[in-house]
């Protein structure tokens, strides 16, 4: 069973990673997406779509499972 989907909870976690990884700016960089796309989902006004959610899981090494339920699963 899929545990559900709490956008505060995704934009708290973004929010987490953004500020270890040095800001929305580094983070864009370091995922190949738009500085302002990037900085709205630290100011938490937008969520990542598929694309985007994949490139931030790829560009910060977390899982999906972790960025969109605050969990690993196996």
């Amino acid at each position: 069973m899929t545990p559900p989907v709490d956008p505060a909870a995704i934009a708290l976690r973004l929010r987490s990673l953004f500020d270890l990884h040095g800001g929305p700016t580094e983070v864009a960089r370091k995922c190949g997406i738009n500085a302002s796309t990037a900085d709205s989902y630290f100011r938490g006004t937008s969520l990542p779509g598929a694309l985007a959610l994949t490139c931030l899981c790829i560009g910060l090494d977390v899982s999906s499972d972790w960025l969109l339920f605050g969990e690993v699963r196996r």
